[in-house]
C-alpha cells in the first residue's frame, strides 16, 4: 500500500474507532477514488463496511480488491463471510471452492470453508477443511476449536484428545471447557463432565449453555426434582439477566414441569420488566399447565407483537376450543410461507371446523410406510451399532423423548460404515417417496418442494424401553419427517398398536378430543415418511424395546 494510501486508511479507521462513522466513510471513499488499484485499501474498506454491517457496500469494495488483485486471497475469504452474514452461505461456499487452485495454500481459507460447511450441516467436509488448515498451521487455535467440535457431534473417538489439545493452546476458553465436558460426558466420564460443568456454573453463571449442560447431567443422573436447583443461585446473583430466565424456563418445559416454568417466568418479569418475551413465556407455560384464564389475561396485555407470539396466542384459543380466533392469527403467517409449526397448528383448527382445507393440507398418499433398501446383514449391523450408541446416551431435556435415550449429534455424519450404508438406504427412499407426490403446488407447504433439491437436514436414533414414548410433537427444521424401524415391541393383545406412531393427534397440553387420523404400526426394516406439518407422538408399550432412526428432510438453504 502507497504511503498517502496507508494515511488514509489509518486516518479513516482512527474515526471509526471514535465513533465518528460518517467521518471513517468519506474518507474510506476518498481514498477508494485516489487509489482505486490499491487492492489492500479497498479490503480495509471492505472491513469496515462489512463490521457495521453494510454488506452491499462492503461487497463492492471487496469486488474491486479483487478485480485489482485476483490473487488477493484476504479478499476472497472476506467476500465470502460478508455473503454468509447476508444469508447466502451455499452461494459464498460455491464462490470460495472455485478458489481452491488459488487459496490451498491459506489456512484463514481453509478455516473459512469449515465454518460454511457448518453452517450448511456438512460436517464430514468440514472435518477435512479444519484437517487441511491444521496441516498448515498446526496451532490455528480456530480450526483446533473446530475441528474438536466436529470430532463430538460426529462421535469420534479421539473427541476428548482433540479439545485437551485445543485447550492446551487456550487454557481460558470456557467454550472449549464446555466442548470438553460434553465430549467427557459423551464418552461415558460423566463424573468429570460433571466437574468440569460446575466449575464452569461456579465461575460464569450468568452463562446459560453452562448452566442447561449441568441441569442436562443432573438429570440424567437422576436428580429429577432437583436438577434446576443452580438457576435459583444464578437468578440471585445476576436478578436481572433474562437470559437466564429464558434458559431456566426451557428447561423446566422441556421435562413437562410446566407450573415451575411458568413461576419462572413470571419471577423473570418481574425482575426484568422490559423484557416482553418473558411475559410471553409465562402466558405459553400457564396455558400449558392448565392455568387458562391467567395465560388468556397476560395475553391481553402482552405488548409483543410477533410470529412467535400470534402462534402461542392460537395455541391458546385451540385450548379454548375457539378455532376461528386461531385461525385468524395463523393463517397471515402459514401463508407468507410460514413456518411448519402454523401449518401445523393451522391443521389442528382446520379439523375442529371441519374445514376441507385438512383433507389438501394432509393428503391420504403423504403418510408412506416404505422397505429400506437394505440387507438383513447391513440391518442387523446397524442395530448392533447403535445398541452401543444408546448405552452411553440419556434422555435429552426439551425432546419428545420420555423413559427412553437419544443419540447425540448428526447420525448421519458419523463415520462407521454401517451408518453410512444405513444413510444410502434411507436417500433412496426419499427418493421413491418423493417421486410419487402430486404435481407441485406453491401454495402447499410441502408440494412446494416437490422438485426442489432436498437434504437430510438432521438425523438420530431413540430407543424406548418398557414404558417410554414420544410426546406428541413436530421437527420445525424440516418439510418431511419420518421414522425407521430397527426394533419392536412385542404385540399385545390390549393393544394392536402397541408402539405404533399416531399422526395427527394434538399435543396433550392443548387438551382436545381430537384423536390421531391415521396410526402407524411399525414393521422391521421399514420407514415412515410423513409431512412435517402432522404433530406426531407414540403409544406406550409395555415389554422389549423400540429403536428408530428418524431424520428431518428439508431443501437447501
Amino acid at each position: 500500500m502507497m504511503h498517502g494510501a496507508a494515511s488514509l486508511r489509518d486516518r479513516a479507521l482512527a474515526a471509526a474507532r471514535s465513533g465518528d462513522d460518517a467521518v471513517a466513510v468519506r474518507l474510506f471513499a476518498e481514498a477508494a477514488v485516489r487509489y482505486p488499484r490499491d487492492a489492500a485499501l479497498l479490503n480495509s474498506a471492505g472491513n469496515f463496511h462489512a463490521r457495521a454491517a453494510r454488506h452491499d457496500e462492503a461487497l463492492s469494495c471487496f469486488d474491486r480488491a479483487i478485480a485489482a488483485n485476483a490473487d488477493f486471497g484476504e479478499a476472497i475469504v472476506n467476500r465470502a463471510i460478508t455473503l454468509a452474514a447476508m444469508g447466502k452461505q451455499r452461494e459464498a461456499l460455491s464462490t470460495l471452492c472455485a478458489e481452491e487452485h488459488r487459496l490451498r495454500g491459506l489456512p484463514r481459507y481453509w478455516s473459512a470453508r469449515a465454518g460454511l460447511e457448518v453452517a450448511l450441516d456438512d460436517r464430514v467436509s468440514a472435518s477435512r477443511s479444519y484437517e487441511q488448515c491444521l496441516s498448515l498451521a498446526p496451532t490455528h487455535a480456530l480450526a483446533l476449536h473446530g475441528r474438536a467440535r466436529m470430532a463430538l457431534d460426529r462421535g469420534e473417538d479421539d473427541m476428548v484428545e482433540r479439545f485437551d489439545r485445543a485447550l492446551a493452546l487456550a487454557p481460558g476458553d470456557a467454550l472449549l471447557w464446555l466442548g470438553r465436558a460434553n465430549a467427557l460426558d459423551h464418552v461415558g466420564r460423566t463424573a468429570e463432565a460433571r466437574q468440569i460443568a460446575e466449575a464452569l456454573v461456579e465461575q460464569l453463571p450468568e452463562w446459560p449453555d453452562a448452566l442447561e449442560l449441568l441441569a442436562q447431567l443432573r438429570w440424567a443422573a437422576g436428580e429429577r426434582q432437583d436438577f434446576c436447583l443452580h438457576y435459583a443461585v444464578a437468578v440471585r446473583r445476576f436478578p436481572h439477566n433474562a437470559l437466564l430466565y429464558r434458559s431456566w424456563c426451557r428447561m423446566l418445559a422441556g421435562v413437562d414441569r410446566y407450573h415451575e416454568a411458568a413461576d419462572a417466568a413470571g419471577i423473570g418479569h418481574r425482575a426484568c420488566p422490559e423484557d416482553p418475551e418473558l411475559a410471553l413465556r409465562e402466558a405459553v407455560h400457564r396455558g400449558e399447565a392448565g392455568e387458562d384464564d391467567v395465560a388468556e389475561a397476560i395475553f391481553a396485555r402482552l405488548t409483543l407483537d410477533t410470529d412467535d407470539r400470534s402462534m402461542h396466542e392460537a395455541r391458546h384459543w385451540l385450548r379454548r376450543e375457539e378455532p376461528e380466533r386461531a385461525e385468524r392469527l395463523l393463517a397471515p403467517i402459514a401463508e407468507a410461507n410460514g413456518p411448519v409449526a402454523a401449518w401445523a397448528l393451522r391443521d389442528i383448527a382446520w379439523r375442529m371446523l371441519q374445514d376441507p382445507r385438512h383433507a389438501w393440507l394432509h393428503q391420504d398418499t403423504f403418510v408412506r410406510l416404505l422397505p429400506l433398501e437394505l440387507s438383513d446383514r447391513d440391518l442387523h449391523a446397524a442395530i448392533a451399532v447403535l445398541d452401543r450408541f444408546h448405552d452411553t446416551a440419556a434422555m435429552p431435556i426439551g425432546q419428545s423423548v420420555r423413559d427412553g435415550s437419544q443419540t447425540r449429534g448428526g447420525l448421519f455424519d458419523r463415520g462407521e460404515a454401517e451408518i453410512a450404508r444405513f444413510h444410502e438406504a434411507v436417500v433412496r427412499t426419499i427418493t421413491r417417496y418423493r417421486n410419487a407426490l402430486p404435481p407441485r403446488d406453491d401454495g402447499h407447504p410441502l408440494l412446494r418442494y416437490r422438485d426442489a433439491p432436498m437434504r437430510v437436514a438432521g438425523s438420530w436414533s431413540v430407543r424406548l424401553m418398557q414404558g417410554g414414548f414420544h410426546t406428541g410433537h413436530i421437527h420445525p427444521e424440516g418439510v418431511l419427517s419420518s421414522a425407521c424401524y430397527l426394533s419392536m415391541p412385542e404385540p399385545e393383545s390390549a393393544d394392536p398398536f402397541a408402539g405404533g406412531l399416531e399422526l395427527g393427534r394434538p399435543p396433550a397440553d392443548l387438551r382436545l378430543a381430537l384423536p390421531p387420523v391415521q396410526i402407524v404400526k411399525p414393521e422391521l426394516g421399514f420407514c415412515a415418511l410423513f409431512p412435517s406439518t402432522l404433530y406426531h407422538g407414540t403409544r406406550r408399550f409395555s415389554t422389549g424395546k423400540r429403536m428408530t432412526v428418524a431424520f428431518d428432510v428439508a431443501p437447501y438453504r
